[in-house]
């Protein structure tokens, strides 16, 4: 049983609050910065591993959420007990380095929970009268919040240029061919960078907060480690029985003009290459949907041009009404990983990245995000992101590869889709 206490605050620094943290850590803030929840300390970890590990986890909590008590403000939005954090892209444990601190999914009830949202605050303190999982013991986390001492990374270790385009030609020789069964994969890059000085994480924050407010913005410390970044891209949302998910596939560069970057934008709606991916991730998003049990009401229009800092992409609005069976747990699981990061058909698309990718993602592409007692939540596919240790980090990008994918393009691409955080954490 969870007793949860809730008072409104003064405290308006939200990223001072999670930069105060001694311990583990998570920060999340959505588009135009509505609603930011920061977690400090946690009282409860459920960390599942395997294909069943976002239906796990949902069981989890829900046993562990039940006769949950909330004195105060007990009627304030996202407050009282919720899980927060993420999962890995991939389903079993990372093998390699960096990755190999993380569990393939690691939801956390913080300790202290501080709310922004409609122009205040509240701060959540949560108490385990009575756990029914256990405590968490190292038997459950592992020896994973642990940190092995690394040899900093070097950029040579990064696949070059060429070798990347090459590896998007063998991405798109394997699409072409008769019998791969893929028609579309997402691969990416990781590139190790060396700072001069240990990574100001609030400070990469609150960059990126300012800078990029179309995006969700996040943060999963663990002492030692910090995986955050900056994504445009909702997995899903459920809200009072009522599904949000976003097709977002299809991009282009700014414009240096608004005349440039309106004809830029049109440019991609009129290409036939951008929509196919477009619509592919689409049609994948939908069938997910609809096998999950959810009545799909939107998101059979024409695509939109939704534009961040430096890139601008394809994007579909989905709705759809969930039976009161799923909870937002349930409906991630479903989702990832979305034809946007992974490929399509999904199955096809993940054995080829595997051949092709010579690096674990780790938590890259992966769901992030919330849960709260009443199954409903909020979750954003963990792109456009980065993973600190100290004056080292890995950043991470990817590109949706179709048919009539060209390296050159792809590589430039994934070079402005790795800009967001070089720029938060080393200036660029």
């Amino acid at each position: 049983m969870i007793h949860s206490r809730v008072e409104s605050t003064s405290s308006t620094d939200p990223i001072g609050f999670f930069e105060a943290a001694s311990g583990p850590r998570f920060f999340w803030s959505t588009p135009d910065r509505l609603l930011t929840l920061v977690g400090r300390g946690e009282l409860q970890v459920i960390a599942e591993t395997g294909d069943d590990r976002f239906a796990r986890s949902a069981a989890s909590w829900c046993a562990l959420s039940q006769g949950t008590a909330v004195d105060g403000e007990s009627g304030a939005p996202h407050t009282g007990p919720m899980l927060m954090g993420g999962f890995s892209f991939q389903a079993g444990l990372a093998r390699m380095l960096p990755w190999r601190k993380f569990w393939s999914s690691h939801l956390a009830l913080p300790e202290s929970l501080l709310t922004s949202a409609n122009g205040r605050t509240w701060l959540t303190t949560n108490e385990l009268v009575e756990s029914k999982l256990g405590p968490v013991t190292p038997a459950r986390v592992g020896d994973r919040g642990q940190v092995d001492v690394e040899p900093p990374p070097s950029r040579a270790s990064a696949l070059s240029t060429g070798d990347w385009e090459a590896l998007v030609q063998r991405g798109v020789d394997e699409i072409r061919s008769a019998d791969s069964g893929v028609e579309k994969v997402v691969l990416a890059r990781q590139i190790p960078l060396e700072l001069d000085r240990p990574a100001e994480v609030g400070k990469a924050l609150r960059y990126l907060c300012e800078a990029y407010p179309e995006c969700y913005v996040f943060a999963f410390g663990q002492p030692g480690l910090c995986f955050l970044g900056a994504s445009p891209e909702r997995l899903v949302k459920l809200e009072r029985g009522i599904v949000s998910a976003g097709s977002l596939a299809g991009s282009a560069a700014r414009g240096r003009t608004f005349e440039e970057d309106q004809a830029l934008g049109r440019a991609m709606l009129a290409s036939d290459k951008e929509r196919n991916e477009h619509d592919l991730v689409t049609r994948g998003l939908m069938e997910d949907l609809q096998a999950a049990g959810v009545e799909v009401i939107g998101g059979s229009g024409l695509p939109t041009v939704t534009k961040v800092r430096n890139v601008q992409h394809l994007v579909t609005r989905i709705e759809g009404r969930a039976p009161s069976s799923l909870t937002v747990l349930d409906l991630a699981g479903r989702l990832h990983p979305t034809p946007a990061v992974g490929g399509y058909p999904r199955e096809a698309a993940l054995r080829a990245i595997a051949r092709l990718e010579d690096f674990e993602r780790g938590w890259y592409a992966g769901p992030v995000g919330w849960a709260d007692r009443h199954g409903e939540g909020e979750f954003a596919v963990a792109i456009r992101s980065a993973l600190v240790q100290g004056s080292r980090a890995w950043l991470y990008a990817g590109c949706g590869i179709v048919a009539d994918s060209d390296p050159e393009r792809e590589f430039a691409e994934s070079e402005l889709k790795l800009r967001p955080m070089r720029e938060a954490l080393a200036g660029d």
